[in-house]
Parts: C-alpha cells; structure tokens; sequence
C-alpha cells in the first residue's frame, strides 16, 4: 500500500489527509478495512462492545425506550453505520428477542462498505439472518422512522487538517516522500487563532451527520452517536495509528495499522448535548444489568465496567450524542 500511495502521489502531486486516509483505509482492494478485522485481541484495537455484552446491553435499553417514544411502531429500521465485527447488535437482538412485540417490529440494516467485514457480521449474527439488510449508504433504507446507531464511527472517516501561521491558513498535505508540507489555501475560519493552531475538517462525517439529521426530521426516530472526541474543536493535530494495540507513527505501516481521529462533534451534531459515555451507560442500568450477568467473577465484573465508565478510561473519553 505504501508503494501504491508513494505512485498515486508521484503522479497526482501532494495529496490532502482525507486522500491520504481514503487511499490507506478504504482503498476497494488494498485497504486497512477492506483486507481484514482489526478488532479484538488479535486485531489492532478493541471497541466497547467487544469489551463486554454489558455495553450492548444496555444500549438495547436506550434503544427500547426509543420504541416506547415513537408509539411502538410495528415497523422500525434499526440502523447500525459501521458495524465492525458486530459484536454490538449482537448483543442487542440477543437482548430484545424477549421482548417479542419489539424484535418483531425491528428490520435490522447494517451500513458497511466493506465486503470482508460484511461477511464476518453474517457469520456472527447469523442466528438473527432473517431480520437483517447490509447497505452501503442510509440512502438504500426505506422510507420510516429510524433508530440510528453509530459506535466507533465518525472517528475513522477521513479528515483534512489546516494550519495557521502568520495570519492565514495553510492546507497540510502529504508528499510523495511521506512528509507534511503545508500549501496556501482559500480557507477561512471564524474565530481568533494563534500560529500552529490546527483545524480539522470531516467533510464526508459532515454529509452523513446532516443525513442522519434529514432523515430523522423527515420520518422520525432517533439516534445515538458514540466517539471518542470533544464537544469543540480542540485546535489540535489529532490524527494518529495503532498497531497491534500500540500507537505508531501514521506513516510506519501505511495500509496496515489503523488511523483515526478525535471527533469534533460541534462539527458534526452542533444543536445537541453531549454526556460522557459513563453517564450514559450509567443512566440507562449498566449497573442493574451487570447484576442480573451470568458473569459470576466480581473482580471480572468490576474491572469491566471500570473500563467502560471511569472517567479515566473510557467513560469520559467517549462522548454521546442523543438525537
């Protein structure tokens, strides 16, 4: 993959971040995502659901309440973006197939572009098959009211930096040698800056934000948006790779580790609240739910949900946004 960049580069010139993330993620037959599961122990990195069942669990319990608020439609599309190894809605219909009237209502629809980890998400939820559909966009799902989730999304989408120095802004790009230079840009925006301040723009997470919020408005639902990231811009360079469960320069294994960003979510979903995903998972019974396990290790138990709600580890880091 680097070689294959290293040309795209010689003969396109300097390319922007989101180029450089497009390329090394997503590229149809050589990308980090479309060759491979990077999740779990042996993978490069692990998400909350892959964590512990309890995560899903309790946003089974969030996802229930949403149902009780719409009327109890009997039909509903129940939308995961970028499933992983969908770990997640596993948990979920495992959770709410006792809740027959709510499991009959729920058309599952799985958006993922990835066709190696589409297989992957039949195989593991293949005791579910008949309630779901992959999709590649929330533009294939029919008209109705929709529950949107996305975990672990936003921050692996592509993303532009721009830098400011001497009273302007400079777009960072990469070049052919895997170097950062920076070029003029016609790019303004509002605020007061000082030099090295960094603004990273998502244009992709920003057309599928306002997606998710079109269609919301126009059919009804809900959704629930869980990253890592911040409520404002944090004027930050963000970017970074992981590798077997170890931060590397994003240059090192280009094709082969996992690069991701900070999620701006002022950016993205600016009229809504944020809470932390501690708060979040504590408001809706981790708790109470964590009790009723069939996890009998206390010490097991307490260590998971440490992880998942300490505000020094995932519980602060993470923000939720509630649609």
């Amino acid at each position: 993959m680097r070689s294959y960049i290293k040309n795209f580069i010689r003969e396109q010139g300097s390319i922007s971040f989101s180029k450089f993330i497009e390329l090394s993620m997503y590229h149809p037959t050589k990308g980090y995502y479309m060759t491979r599961n990077p999740i779990g122990k042996n993978g490069d990195y692990i998400t909350a659901p892959e964590i512990s069942s309890l995560f899903g669990k309790t946003v089974a319990v969030w996802l229930l309440e949403q149902w009780e608020k719409l009327g109890k439609p009997r039909d509903i599309a129940l939308v995961e973006l970028g499933p992983g190894s969908g770990m997640m809605m596993f948990d979920i219909l495992n959770t709410i197939r006792g809740i027959k009237p709510f499991y009959d209502a729920v058309t599952v629809y799985m958006v993922e572009i990835s066709p190696f980890l589409r297989s992957i998400q039949m195989e593991k939820l293949s005791s579910h098959i008949c309630k779901i559909r992959w999709c590649s966009s929330i533009d294939e799902i029919p008209k109705g009211e929709i529950v949107i989730l996305a975990n672990e999304f936003f921050d692996a989408l592509p993303i532009d930096q721009f830098i400011f120095s001497g009273g302007n802004f400079f777009e960072r790009k990469i070049t052919e040698d895997f170097q950062i230079d920076e070029e003029e840009t016609q790019k303004e925006f509002s605020g007061e800056f000082s030099d090295g301040d960094i603004i990273e723009i998502s244009s992709l997470g920003r057309q599928i934000a306002s997606s998710i919020l079109a269609r919301i408005a126009k059919y009804g639902g809900s959704g629930l948006v869980i990253d890592y990231g911040h409520a404002t811009c944090t004027r930050r360079n963000t970017v970074q790779a992981v590798k077997g469960h170890r931060f590397i320069d994003i240059f090192e294994n280009i094709g082969e580790s996992d690069i991701t960003h900070e999620v701006d979510f002022s950016s993205l979903f600016p009229s809504f609240k944020l809470i932390t995903q501690g708060d979040f998972l504590s408001l809706y019974g981790i708790f109470e739910i964590a009790k009723r396990s069939y996890i009998t290790d206390t010490a097991v138990v307490e260590q998971t949900l440490s992880r998942l709600i300490d505000q020094d580890k995932m519980g602060r880091l993470f923000k939720c946004a509630i649609i």
